[in-house]
């Protein structure tokens, strides 16, 4: 009969690949629901279904989880859609927010856009990924549209889409939960319109 070798044994069982992306997934999650105070590896563990040893192994503590999920979760993310015409790019992306706030993700961002203020030196690691996704997606199309002619040579990406973003978080924010399904009913026309009053402003 085969035996295991000292080093075969060692070794153990394989490391699953998909653990990362589902712990990612159920920190995001717990996150969103319970916020910093609520947030612990033991907690992700039950909601991954994942053994806390396998979690320890990997994140030392409940912080490092949490900036490891969001840049799991950034990683590779899409950027702005190029469509050729800036408009269309940008009520798109005010869309895809609308949609994103309503999801354990958006609501995980909120909480981290506040907390981190709260605690920065524990929180601002996990906003980095979400600082530079934005950024990145703002300069990149803001760029495109400058090349072609579309918005002026200047045009601030951060300040147009502040402009874009703010209204629409507020409005997120303000609306009753009961009337929560009419922001996302509406989002194409909301998104239009929040476009072209940033938009009409930057021309300024």
């Amino acid at each position: 009969m085969a035996t295991k070798t000292q080093a075969e044994a060692q070794r153990g069982r394989p490391a699953d690949p998909s653990i990362e992306d589902r712990v990612s997934r159920a920190a995001i999650e717990v996150y969103s629901e319970v916020g910093w105070g609520g947030f612990t590896i033991d907690a992700v563990a039950s909601r991954a279904q994942v053994g806390k040893a396998a979690l320890y192994r990997r994140w030392t503590s409940k912080q490092d989880l949490l900036t490891s999920a969001m840049r799991t979760i950034y990683r590779n993310q899409p950027g702005i859609r190029d469509t050729g015409d800036v408009v269309t790019d940008l009520e798109q992306m005010a869309e895809g927010l609308i949609v994103n706030l309503h999801s354990a993700r958006g609501i995980a961002e909120l909480r981290l856009q506040i907390e981190a203020k709260i605690y920065p030196e524990i929180l601002d690691p996990a906003m980095d990924p979400i600082r530079a996704d934005w950024m990145q997606d703002a300069r990149e199309c803001i760029a495109r549209a400058v090349t072609r002619g579309q918005l002026p040579v200047g045009t601030s990406a951060g300040l147009l889409f502040d402009a874009i973003r703010g209204p629409i978080i507020n409005r997120f924010l303000l609306t009753p939960s009961d009337k929560a399904s009419r922001l996302m009913d509406d989002r194409r026309e909301f998104s239009r319109r929040v476009v072209r009053l940033a938009l009409k402003a930057a021309e300024s």
